[in-house]
């Protein structure tokens, strides 16, 4: 395959999870799962949603628990 190829992919692969979770999550647990998609640490989305680094870890564990 291509660079392009594997790059269509993969964001075909991310736009089928990103399809799925937006189904299954709540709001809190969709907006932490983006911002580590962006590349945030769990410590900075703490900061945003005034948490402990591990309730957000503790969150999106609870996400990942949900997909089938």
């Amino acid at each position: 395959r291509s660079r392009r190829q594997r790059q269509m992919c993969k964001e075909t692969d991310f736009n089928e999870l990103d399809t799925l979770i937006e189904t299954i999550a709540s709001d809190k647990e969709y907006y932490v799962y983006w911002l580590i998609s962006e590349g945030h640490s769990y410590e900075n989305i703490g900061e945003i949603f005034d948490l402990s680094r591990e309730r957000i870890r503790q969150i999106y564990d609870g996400l990942l628990e949900k997909l089938p």
